[in-house]
């Protein structure tokens, strides 16, 4: 197989996915709903570990109105600012209302509230800038602070650092509970028998249940060889678990690879980041010297990545100037990602995908699908057709605005629908990549047959 030679597509271009951060993998909203706990910010405005000010507010204001995938009337923003200093105020237990009147006056208005409640300008503006956003409720559209945009950037690049190897979300359906949502296999949790959907309810017997989520990946990590202690609750009992893990290095491979019954090869995509062609490529020359005569792609959990790199894999199968995806922005105007021509699929393949299968994933499973090169297996992927621009700030945090939706290259629309599977076989996900994978099972039977 082919090196690949990146072609960059709008490259600040990314689809957000399920992994170890709050933002991700959000339900859908059903009218406005605060994203933001700002709880720990009211104890300490300095641990937003940036001053955002009203320069920050006009540029956030600027990309909305210019960027984000529906024109928002003043109004509306308006009023989502105004909910959200209202909720700022709740939590920092003031009884007073936000009537911010015009983005115009806004600057004198911020600056007569920080008077009458006490609350710093800094904290003001960056629930206003919050407030901008969530106006549209699309959850995910938001302002990340430089911590949050720190562990984006260390799960898109593949970073190495010290911890026990699991992805963990904020249960939205469960007041935020702090939940497991994969163990890397291999990594200390994994063997220490952590699973899916497992809830964390302490990390060294502090409570997690108002725990950010970044405080949490902190407590997770440390020096290699230490240990931290986590209190589970698991879905299937009433008992908590109580787990002592040892720390070690992590190193995230978005790819992984083996031979199954010595003539099939199975390869699973945990992400979609800048290296993941790159790793399926060595994954497809190493299973290929042994003469697979099928493969198996694993998208289960995998929650997507940057559109560039399904955009970059998806040129291993198709061929070369075949569509990938088609994108259109807020003028309905299309732009169509082409596969480079690297190489094509000419083996039987199932793509296995699940609930948790989203964004770049379902691009990809997407368009094997519409080609004929694969056979979808497994349960109804997520739904989610959308595709944010990245824009890092100076202070170190970034803005993250949908900007356009996509589609398949039967031209789709899968969002808020998913794609479907050719053969439905349901399963629970805590049995993914365990004994007892049966959609791994089956994937193998049909591909016996082939």
């Amino acid at each position: 197989m082919k090196k690949l030679n990146k072609f960059k597509f709008l490259s600040l271009i990314i689809l957000l996915f399920c992994c170890c951060i709050n933002f991700c993998f959000a339900e859908e909203k059903k009218g406005y709903q605060s994203e933001t706990d700002y709880a720990p910010f009211v104890k300490n405005p300095s641990s937003l570990g940036f001053n955002p000010d009203y320069s920050l507010f006009v540029s956030a204001l600027n990309q909305m109105q210019q960027k984000f995938i529906e024109n928002p009337t003043e109004q509306t923003l308006i009023n989502g600012i105004n909910r959200e200093l209202n909720i700022l105020f709740k939590t920092a237990k003031i009884n007073q209302s936000a009537h911010i009147s015009s983005l115009n006056t806004i600057s004198s208005e911020i600056q007569s509230l920080s008077v009458s409640t006490g609350i710093s300008q800094n904290l003001l503006w960056y629930a206003s800038i919050q407030g901008l956003m969530a106006a549209m409720d699309d959850p995910y559209t938001m302002l990340l602070t430089p911590k949050d945009y720190r562990s984006l950037m260390e799960q898109m690049q593949a970073g190495t650092f010290g911890g026990i190897g699991v992805f963990i979300q904020q249960d939205k359906n469960n007041g935020n509970q702090l939940t497991v949502f994969e163990p890397i296999e291999g990594t200390p949790a994994y063997k220490a028998g952590i699973l899916p959907e497992d809830l964390i309810i302490k990390i060294n017997d502090e409570p997690t249940k108002t725990m950010p989520i970044d405080v949490a990946m902190a407590k997770l990590r440390g020096q290699v060889g230490t240990s931290v202690v986590l209190l589970i609750k698991r879905k299937t009992s009433d008992k908590l678990l109580k787990f002592t893990i040892v720390r070690e290095n992590i190193k995230i491979h978005s790819v992984s690879c083996k031979l199954i019954n010595k003539t099939i090869g199975y390869i699973k995509i945990r992400t979609f980041g800048d290296d993941t062609a790159n790793e399926f490529a060595k994954a497809m020359n190493a299973l290929e010297s042994k003469n697979i005569r099928s493969l198996i792609i694993d998208l289960r959990n995998n929650g997507g990545g940057l559109i560039n790199a399904a955009q970059d894999l998806c040129s291993y199968m198709l061929g070369a100037g075949k569509t990938v995806v088609s994108v259109s922005d807020r003028t309905g105007r299309k732009n169509y990602l082409k596969s480079h021509g690297v190489s094509d699929l000419k083996i039987p393949c199932v793509v296995l995908i699940n609930k948790y299968t989203a964004s770049a994933s379902e691009i990809t499973a997407g368009a094997l699908q519409d080609y004929g090169l694969a056979t979808l297996m497994g349960g109804k992927s997520y739904g989610k057709g959308s595709v944010q621009e990245l824009l890092p700030l100076r202070n170190g945090g970034a803005f993250k605005i949908t900007v356009m939706h996509y589609f398949t290259p039967k031209n789709r629309n899968i969002n808020k629908i998913g794609i479907m599977p050719d053969i439905k076989k349901e399963m629970d996900v805590t049995r993914v990549g365990r004994p007892g994978d049966t959609q791994l099972q089956a994937a193998v039977e049909y591909l016996k047959n082939k």
